[in-house]
């Protein structure tokens, strides 16, 4: 079945099935789960890093404004 398609298709189609095919094979259960499990924790660390990028900009949006009415009151 998957090798009619192959014959049919242009080189770059045949090349990326083949290369679908290797990237399976040898791969049991323990392997696939402790990839997607690292997959898992770069993709969560990514949020925390946002909260933080967040966090940080309104800390500094308002010492921004205290820092320029300081400023006008001080006159």
């Amino acid at each position: 079945m998957g090798r009619k398609d192959i014959a049919n298709s242009t080189p770059i189609q045949q090349y990326r099935q083949k290369l679908g095919e290797q990237e399976f094979k040898g791969r049991n259960k323990r392997n696939t789960l402790a990839t997607r499990e690292k997959a898992q924790a770069r993709r969560s660390s990514n949020g925390i890093q946002a909260l933080f990028a967040v966090v940080g900009g309104l800390f500094v949006l308002l010492l921004a404004v205290y820092f320029i009415f300081y400023l006008f009151i001080n006159k």
